[in-house]
């Protein structure tokens, strides 16, 4: 993230953060309609080990022809995701910044489906626009 100062005001220049990692869904994904623009999105959120065999958490959002094959994904499914991190900020209620993130996929692989772990060759791409998103 790069920080320009112009007249007294901070401008936020925003770099791509990629983000690639596999894990296993922690639920179904599941298929929503944008109310603003009407276009489909889907969320999961994959559960991905670290070093010290500890879950770290991340919400994924998927866009345009990604959202197909989003029925793959149920509760175990473990999957290659290869995205873009995107960062939000809010006001908490006690009236401290907080910061979000997601994961946005620009192409995710099944590579095994749920608890038995049955291969399968699946993938999906998407080109990069989400334009009136969720």
């Amino acid at each position: 993230m790069l920080y320009f100062l112009e007249k007294g005001v901070i401008n936020l220049d925003y770099q791509k953060i990629t983000a690639s990692l596999i894990g296993n869904a922690t639920h179904d994904a599941q298929v929503k309609l944008a109310h603003d623009s009407g276009n489909r999105y889907g969320d999961f959120r994959l559960a991905v080990r670290n070093r010290d065999n500890e879950a770290n958490y991340f919400p994924v959002r998927c866009f345009g022809k990604l959202v197909e094959g989003l029925k793959g994904i149920k509760k175990g499914t473990k999957v290659f995701i290869d995205g873009e991190l995107e960062i939000s900020s809010f006001d908490g209620e006690d009236g401290n910044k907080r910061m979000t993130f997601r994961v946005v996929a620009n192409t995710y692989r099944i590579l095994a489906n749920g608890r038995n772990g049955s291969l399968v060759p699946t993938v999906a791409r998407q080109e990069r626009s989400h334009a009136g998103s969720a």
